[in-house]
């Protein structure tokens, strides 16, 4: 769990206006390209599946799509900035700017669930969500992801 954002490519921003299933086709397009997604397709599917049963916007301007696939090993982690929000149906009717794509291995339902705690204690930190309004590339907030994830793990 501690590497999760590893990788410098795990995470974008993006600065124009977007609808929701412009933003996730987006950061599951930008997964696949830099190699974190193995199959699309499929990845697609299940991620949409989830958003039916409700959205995961969970509010305060986080969205956290994710789901449990036979091809991942482990957990992927993909961080989006969106700088001017995301109409994401959240649970309180906001915009979403930080959007946590997880992908976890089918059968790790305890890694899984781990994840989405450690994600939530990270943005339940608002020391976060200033950095990273704050920061200007994709590596300062990697930085910032990795300093911050360390805390929560």
């Amino acid at each position: 769990m501690k590497d999760i954002f590893k990788n410098k490519k795990s995470v974008l921003i993006y600065t124009e206006d977007i609808n929701k299933k412009g933003a996730i086709d987006l950061i599951l397009n930008y997964g696949y390209d830099n190699g974190f997604i193995k199959d699309l397709r499929t990845t697609s599917y299940e991620i949409y599946k989830r958003e039916e049963l409700g959205s995961t916007g969970i509010g305060d301007g986080v969205a956290i799509p994710h789901a449990k696939l036979n091809d991942i090993e482990g957990v992927v982690v993909v961080f989006g900035y969106f700088t001017k929000g995301v109409d994401f149906e959240s649970v309180d009717g906001e915009k979403v700017y930080f959007i946590f794509l997880i992908l976890t291995e089918a059968k790790n339902t305890t890694l899984h669930l781990k994840t989405l705690s450690c994600i939530s204690k990270l943005i339940k930190n608002t020391e976060f969500k200033d950095m990273v309004k704050n920061a200007k590339t994709t590596e300062e907030i990697h930085k910032i992801l990795n300093s911050l994830w360390d805390k929560v793990v």
